[in-house]
C-alpha cells in the first residue's frame, strides 16, 4: 500500500477505524499503510510503523498519560495500560475512552499538518 501515515490518520478520522474497532490508532493506521500482511521486511527501506512515528505527538497532547505505549488515560484506572486492557475485545473507539482516542487522533493530525509531515 502506498498510503502515507497522515493520509491513514485522516482516513481513520473521517471513516473510523480501518479494520479493527478493538485496536487503537497505531494498529489501524498500519493496516491502512501496509495491509493485513504488514510491510515487506525484505525490502531495503523499511518504513517506521505508526507508533514509532506518532510517539512524539502523543507526548505533546495535553491529555497524554505519560506512557508512549498507552497514551490515553481513563478516570478510574491506576495505569493507562489497565484502561487499555479493560477494553480488550471491546470497541476502543466508543464512549469516553473512544472520545479521548479521537481527540488524540485529531491532535496527531494537526501536529503532522503543522510540521508538513507526510
Amino acid at each position: 500500500m502506498n498510503m502515507s501515515l497522515l493520509d491513514a490518520l485522516r482516513h481513520i478520522q473521517g471513516c473510523g477505524p480501518s479494520g479493527n474497532i478493538e485496536e487503537g490508532i497505531c494498529h489501524n493506521a498500519d493496516l491502512l499503510m501496509f495491509g493485513e500482511d504488514g510491510q515487506d521486511w525484505t525490502v531495503e527501506e523499511v518504513v517506521p510503523d505508526a507508533c514509532n512515528r506518532l510517539v512524539q505527538f502523543f507526548k505533546t497532547w495535553p491529555e497524554y498519560s505519560g506512557s508512549p505505549a498507552y497514551p490515553i488515560n481513563l478516570a478510574g484506572f491506576a495505569k493507562p495500560s489497565a484502561a487499555y486492557w479493560s477494553h480488550a475485545g471491546k470497541n476502543k473507539w466508543w464512549g469516553e475512552y473512544g472520545a479521548a482516542r479521537r481527540r488524540l487522533l485529531d491532535h496527531c493530525i494537526l501536529q503532522m499538518e503543522l510540521e508538513g509531515e507526510r
